[in-house]
């Protein structure tokens, strides 16, 4: 089996069951553990899913990390509102 067909194998598996550990997939592929990892490497790095410890998982975000600007804007939209009229100042009480 060539290098991109084990590499698509095991991206049509992670994303079918959202997590496959290191030894499942040697086995389905019929290679050694240190090619899988290698092969796991690599789709990382294009962005196609997250290694974990002892496997892979799918992944839905984005290939990029947001900036730090973008970060701290998304946060400051997220604010609550500030209050609109002042609190009124408390006065003496009044018995009702």
């Amino acid at each position: 089996m060539f290098a991109a067909e084990r590499r698509q194998v095991i991206l049509e598996l992670v994303r079918t069951t959202g997590a496959v550990s290191l030894r499942e997939l040697a086995a389905i592929v019929k290679t050694s553990e240190v090619t899988v990892r290698r092969d796991l490497r690599f789709l990382e790095q294009e962005g196609l899913l997250a290694r974990r410890h002892g496997g892979a998982v799918a992944t839905d975000r984005p290939s990029y990390e947001p900036t730090y600007t973008e970060k701290t804007h998304v946060r400051a939209r997220r604010r609550p509102p500030s209050r609109a009229w002042p609190r009124p100042s408390c006065g003496p009480a009044t018995p009702w």
